[in-house]
């Protein structure tokens, strides 16, 4: 039994065993835990909150140990300290937090890239490929702090092809760039998703994107310092006609100047409210970095002869990249796990060393691998009540057709950043009052963004243009032209969509549900989004996920076979 501990933001905690001859896996990921979005893996306070002083304390005891996160991946797989036969930790994590009880254990450290690539590499069960990671940055080697690299892999283990290192931290690499762009556009360092949500409304690029990047000698890739200095702050750039924009101001005074042109019809909001400036900056830095990363995986390619593309880091979140990676002349197949970003360095790290030692066998699909649901009953004094229901995907097709959300909560939750179906808010496809509920009830966020389709595999073809994508929604497939109206509400300004596939394999209560959905309306595509408020973490248990339904965000709740509701609805 491994375990393995990643302490950096992000933090998580996975244990494997091989056992009926493939690797079972658990992961907990640390905010899961203690509700702190991005956790360093802290203590949960008593009384604490979602407030800024609770937020205060994680930063000043953030180099508090694991036991939280620890005890409760303990109870999840059925094990005990004593079972755990090693420990393997990320090279940057602090091997002062590890408890007591685990002193004895042998430690192993792993390095962050290479964690990265064995995640990516060893959950596709690919026979070899190409693996390509890119993040802001690994931890400082020698030689700089890892930003890009390339590997070969194979059943005989693995060879780095290439390497970029950034001297400091105000050198930039190419998910620099992003992160700096989307904090430009007032989203935060953490809102790389809307800026890919803005910029589909551009297919131009100004040149500024064409000379963002310079590359060396040595397929080295970094921002180019005559468009952004070493603090990070932007030179002002000429993205209007009259006069520029100074990106390096202060980025809630750039969100209340943020106004778009009438001409502008945003399919999600009835009062547009962005310039035409910001949408070509975000224009811009999409397409620069896509240029960018294809360029160094191209590079790669010329060192080793592979048609399958594993990728890792949290530049692969991008679903806008991940397809035109895939579109390449001569790529047969990629990959991108659930968790590319460090939230799963700790199961990265633990495969890399374990398949060091061991020949290469088959993972067990890492989709759902969190911690468990179980339904609770509701106190006499409680708001809500709830009732077994004999066919719960039945009955939850009927309340979303009939126009409600619905949470849905079942099993194991999902390893990563995106809700999969089993702590989802599922919603009707069809009316865009769908998009404006879950925005008003819930979410709270730019109303340009799409919510992704979540579809019934064998009706994908008919849904949707481009091959099957990765079944874990890390793609964009264009909505055929007969469905743009059908499902409005999942259907971007560029008609494009953040696919998720289901099929009664990797789901098959949520693959009942879409199937009974499908009988009542004719249409095989829900809306799926994570379940939980804007700017928190997924709902990891019954008690958080009752509280949303207890504060009116959502119409039902249904936790495996249990149906919960307001005591007013009966």
């Amino acid at each position: 039994m491994i375990l393995s501990i990643h302490g950096g933001h992000n933090a998580s905690a996975s244990l494997i065993t091989k056992k009926d001859g493939e690797i079972k896996s658990w992961c907990v990921e640390a905010e899961r835990v203690d509700r702190i979005k991005m956790s360093l893996g802290c203590e949960k306070y008593e009384g604490s909150d979602f407030s800024s002083s609770a937020k205060s304390e994680w930063i000043i005891n953030k180099k508090s140990n694991f036991s939280l996160l620890l005890k409760r991946l303990f109870s999840e797989a059925g094990i005990t300290e004593a079972d755990v036969d090693i420990i393997v930790i990320s090279q940057n994590t602090d091997v002062s937090r590890i408890p007591k009880d685990l002193s004895s254990k042998k430690v192993i450290k792993i390095p962050h890239h290479l964690a990265h690539a064995a995640l990516s590499f060893y959950t596709s069960n690919f026979e070899e490929a190409l693996v390509v990671v890119c993040d802001g940055e690994g931890e400082l080697t020698d030689k700089g702090y890892e930003t890009q690299t390339a590997w070969k892999f194979d059943s005989k283990g693995y060879t780095e092809l290439m390497a970029t290192y950034k001297k400091d931290h105000y050198e930039m690499g190419i998910a620099n760039a992003y992160e700096i762009y989307t904090y430009w556009l007032g989203y935060g360092y953490n809102g790389c998703g809307t800026t890919m949500a803005l910029a589909s409304f551009s297919n131009k690029h100004t040149e500024i994107a064409d000379n963002l990047f310079v590359e060396d000698e040595h397929n080295n890739i970094f921002v180019n310092k005559k468009i952004i200095d070493l603090q990070g702050h932007v030179k002002k750039v000429n993205y209007v006609k009259k006069g520029t924009v100074a990106f390096n101001q202060d980025h809630e005074k750039m969100m209340r100047s943020i106004s778009l042109p009438p001409k502008y019809k945003l399919r999600y909001s009835p009062d547009p409210s962005i310039k035409n400036e910001f949408i070509m900056m975000a224009a811009d830095i999409q397409y620069a970095t896509e240029k960018a990363v294809i360029s160094y995986i191209e590079k790669a390619r010329k060192m080793v002869s592979s048609e399958c593309i594993c990728m890792g880091g949290g530049t692969f979140l991008n679903c806008n990249l991940n397809s035109k990676i895939r579109e390449l002349p001569g790529v047969k197949n990629i990959h991108v796990p659930t968790a590319p970003g460090d939230g799963g360095l700790s199961l990265g790290a633990a495969l890399a060393y374990y398949f060091s030692y061991n020949e290469k066998c088959k993972v067990a699909d890492t989709a759902f691998i969190g911690c468990s649901i179980v339904p609770i009953k509701p106190n006499d004094s409680d708001s809500i009540t709830y009732i077994k229901i004999a066919n719960i995907s039945q009955k939850a097709a009927e309340l979303i057709a009939d126009g409600n959300l619905v949470g849905w909560c079942q099993g194991r939750a999902e390893f990563g950043p995106r809700a999969l179906g089993n702590r989802s808010l599922l919603a009707d496809p069809r009316t865009m009052k769908s998009h404006t509920r879950i925005n008003e009830m819930l979410k709270h966020r730019e109303a340009f963004r799409p919510f992704a389709p979540i579809v019934l595999e064998e009706h994908y073809n008919e849904c949707f243009e481009g091959v099957l994508p990765i079944p874990y929604m890390l793609e964009t497939r264009i909505i055929k032209e007969q469905w743009r109206e059908k499902i409005p509400a999942v259907c971007h300004v560029d008609n494009s969509a953040r696919v998720q596939i289901v099929n009664s394999q990797n789901s098959p209560k949520l693959n009942e549900l879409i199937e009974a959905f499908f009988r009542l309306t004719d249409v095989p595509v829900l809306i799926n989004t994570s379940l939980n408020r804007n700017g928190e973490p997924i709902v990891n248990d019954a008690v958080e996920a009752m509280e949303l339904l207890r504060k009116g965000m959502l119409d039902y709740l249904i936790i495996g076979d249990y149906l919960y509701f307001q005591k007013e609805k009966q």
